[in-house]
């Protein structure tokens, strides 16, 4: 890192003045391959996190309408997987433009503990009433696509420095399954604890961002590092909780923001031939209304229905290595 930040020290004059040259034409330093390049990426995949889900707020049902405090239930689901992804890359012969689709999929038979919690509102605050944790399964898949143009391109000797623009858009689906799970009850702590088996609950999450984004890539000889921030303000994320005990389904379309940020290394080992490596963070916040409905059980007549505000806030930790085919 100390080589990236002092390279980037000693050429940040030359690459503002390159960055006002390339608008009106290529780089005077930019070196073309002479043919398009494309990659071919793939490795394991790890993520690390948490997708929580809440309820409160604005309640209404056919009956009646009010405003609930917020969250009166949460539901804190575990990412634990470990996945395989794969990447394509197309890069032009100029070097200007590239495109890239990825998939990833992490199917995870465990997968932590899911909370659940559930509060009352007194006048001396609030109160846990409820909590419980159940074992969970995840199943975990993701796809991307996206394009980038980059206006900077600088490149001297064995040293080079890029900036880039893009736009692309990523679906993440999660699906979830909570069993064996125990309940306690800590307002009232001489009632004892529940135990179930089976499924309890099963939560569903379908993640939508289209996003801009930001690159910056450095390197020297066969080494290069990178990072990339994207940014979604129109973010969206369609659940399903179906509680299966309670036999209420839940559904919700809600919307937001998304950010990510992503940092890479990357080795050449040969000209065919490279590795890489690095880790990614993303923060989600989306809001709507969740619609609820009675299907079983002894909530209610079957077909009874409510509607109540949601937030879903989720922050995942990424950790990836590749191998990398270059032709």
């Amino acid at each position: 890192m100390g080589m990236f930040f002092g390279t980037l020290k000693k050429h940040s004059g030359r690459a503002m003045g390159f960055l006002v040259a390339s608008v009106a034409g290529p780089l005077a330093g930019a070196q073309d391959t002479g043919h398009s390049q494309w990659d071919i990426m793939v490795g394991p995949v790890a993520r690390w996190g948490v997708a929580r889900y809440e309820i409160g707020g604005q309640y209404r049902d056919t009956r009646v309408a009010e405003r609930l405090p917020f969250p009166i239930s949460r539901l804190d689901w575990p990412a634990q997987t470990i996945g395989v992804e794969g990447r394509a890359r197309w890069r032009s012969v100029n070097g200007r433009w590239d495109f890239e689709v990825s998939v990833a999929a992490a199917p995870t038979a465990r997968n932590g503990k899911m909370e659940d919690s559930d509060w009352d509102y007194t006048s001396a605050g609030r109160v846990l009433s409820v909590y419980s944790e159940s074992d969970t399964s995840a199943d975990y898949r993701a796809v991307e696509a996206r394009a980038r143009w980059w206006p900077v391109r600088w490149k001297k000797g064995e040293e080079q420095f890029g900036l880039a623009l893009g736009l692309g858009w990523r679906r993440e689906t999660w699906d979830w399954k909570a069993r064996e799970g125990v309940q306690w009850y800590p307002s009232e702590p001489r009632i004892p604890p529940d135990t179930w088996s089976g499924t309890v609950v099963t939560y569903g999450a379908d993640m939508d961002f289209p996003y801009s984004e930001l690159t910056a890539e450095m390197g020297r000889g066969p080494w290069s590092v990178w990072s990339q921030l994207a940014i979604s303000p129109v973010a969206r994320v369609q659940d399903r909780d179906d509680h299966v005990l309670r036999g209420i389904l839940a559904k919700a379309d809600t919307d937001g923001v998304t950010a990510r940020l992503k940092l890479g290394v990357r080795y050449t080992i040969t000209p065919r031939w490279a590795a890489e490596a690095g880790v990614g963070w993303t923060s989600w916040t989306t809001e709507g209304t969740s619609h609820n409905q009675i299907y079983s059980g002894d909530e209610g007549p079957p077909g009874q229905e409510w509607w109540i505000e949601e937030r879903i806030q989720a922050r995942f930790l990424d950790v990836w290595i590749a191998l990398v085919a270059c032709f």
